[in-house]
Order: C-alpha cells, then sequence, then structure tokens
C-alpha cells in the first residue's frame, strides 16, 4: 500500500510542478533567454510531461512540436527572433504548458 502511494502522483502535483516549469519561463524571459538555461528548461519539462502523461500523449507530442526539431540539442545555435527562435518556441511551449494545467 505504502508503495502505492508512492508512486501515485496527484494532479494537484503534477499542477504545482507545471506551474513551477510555467514561472520559469519569466527567468528565461527576464536572461534572453541564455541557450544553456533554455536548454535545460526543455529537458525537464520534457521529463515532467512525459512522466505526467505519458510518452505519446497529446500535451507531449503539442510540447515538441512547440520546442521545434532538435529540442534543447540546438538551443545554442537558435537566434532570438523568427518563427523558430527561442522566443517563439517559448510562447508556443507556454501555450502548451498553460493548456495542460487546465486540463487538470
Amino acid at each position: 500500500m505504502a508503495q502505492e502511494q508512492a508512486n501515485h502522483v496527484s494532479n494537484a502535483d503534477i499542477r504545482n510542478k507545471l506551474q513551477v516549469q510555467l514561472d520559469g519561463l519569466a527567468y528565461l524571459w527576464g536572461t534572453g533567454p541564455v541557450p544553456t538555461d533554455y536548454a535545460q528548461w526543455v529537458d525537464k519539462t520534457l521529463h515532467l510531461l512525459k512522466s505526467s502523461f505519458g510518452e505519446g500523449s497529446s500535451t507531449v507530442t503539442d510540447f515538441l512540436e512547440a520546442i521545434g526539431e532538435g529540442g534543447s540539442s540546438v538551443a545554442q545555435r537558435l537566434p532570438l527572433y523568427g518563427p523558430w527562435g527561442l522566443w517563439e518556441r517559448m510562447r508556443s511551449a507556454e501555450v502548451v504548458l498553460s493548456k495542460a494545467l487546465g486540463e487538470l
């Protein structure tokens, strides 16, 4: 029984973790973003979404689409501006996370 409770993550826990990731975007916006910080944020957020919603979930698919080709591995080479620049990827990711938060 204790093991089942330890493995169970409540919607409230997921909501809190999603909110932390959303709040982390403010830091990224404030720093430019620094590409390495953005890459770490993407990796952490993707792990959270996969573990919370499932690897093949629409939330994970939408997030991967939002952050674009290459995910965090291309952050160093991306411009800030443009349709696939860091800023647009962050805006798109924010929409996905806000939607996921609203669905919990």
